[in-house]
């Protein structure tokens, strides 16, 4: 059963002003154009990752069959990492074995967050690493 468009970005619209009043550190997020199903973050890395000092630049992107399907995740900072394709997309546990449709955005977001901090052999994307 598809979710309304209205109801969908209600939501989305509500993470935003979550997220907007409660910023997770480290991470910068905007609206190109304003769009609520196209969503540009900038995260930090982590300090005492292999990434600490870089700054790592994610799209995620929610489709027409968000939220029953969890949104796409694209990584346009080049990065060596197991969850990490060479083509950008992303692979995390909250976005494949725990997804349902009450994820937020957040814990999205902590989930890039934790697997630069600790990268996930099982979700391994990039088989060259």
């Amino acid at each position: 059963m598809a979710t309304n468009a209205a109801g969908v970005l209600r939501r989305l619209q509500a993470q935003k002003r979550d997220l907007t009043s409660k910023p997770i550190d480290g991470v910068a997020i905007s609206w190109p154009e304003n769009n609520l199903r196209k969503w540009l973050v900038q995260i930090d890395g982590p300090a005492g990752s292999l990434y600490e000092n870089d700054i790592f630049d994610v799209q995620i992107i929610f489709g027409p069959d968000y939220p029953e399907k969890p949104p796409r995740l694209m990584m346009s900072t080049p990065i060596v990492h197991p969850n990490v394709d060479t083509n950008g997309a992303v692979c995390i546990d909250v976005l494949r074995s725990q997804y349902n449709k009450v994820v937020t955005v957040r814990q999205i977001i902590e989930g890039i967050i934790n697997a630069l901090e600790h990268p996930h052999e099982k979700g391994r994307l990039n088989a060259q690493v």
